[in-house]
């Protein structure tokens, strides 16, 4: 009998794998999936926070425009602040506009104050006969 040609395999062929290699392919399979998984999320706080920099950027880009810098911008903002307490304690006097809806006397007027530090009350105002009506 002539010799028997071994038969002619795919070029494809199945391999087989022993069952640890098995399981370390499916170890790394699992590995990289959670290191996609962790890429995925670094990649959405990276979003997050370059729109929270354009969000800044927006609200700071008029004054990165003015030659001014903050602390001139603050310090007027103070100096503004100053002059309209000024204005309202110059132009608003209690005692001034007060009269009373009784009698009809106008500026004896008082009022009942606690110190919110140790709870001492007294009383602060204005009464008839005192120096300086």
């Amino acid at each position: 009998m002539p010799p028997v040609a071994p038969p002619k395999r795919s070029p494809v062929a199945l391999q087989q794998y022993a069952s640890g290699e098995v399981g370390n392919l499916n170890d790394t399979v699992a590995d990289m999936a959670r290191q996609v998984g962790k890429i995925t999320d670094a990649l959405q706080k990276i979003n997050r926070l370059e729109e929270k920099v354009a969000q800044l950027y927006t609200l700071a880009r008029p004054l990165l425009n003015e030659e001014r810098p903050l602390a001139e911008h603050l310090a007027e903002i103070e100096r503004r602040l100053n002059e309209l307490a000024q204005a309202a304690r110059g132009n608003y006097d209690l005692r001034d506009i007060f009269q009373c809806s009784r009698c009809l006397t106008q500026g004896m007027m008082a009022i009942h104050v606690k110190c919110t530090e140790c709870g001492s009350e007294s009383w602060m105002g204005w009464w008839p006969g005192q120096d300086g009506e």
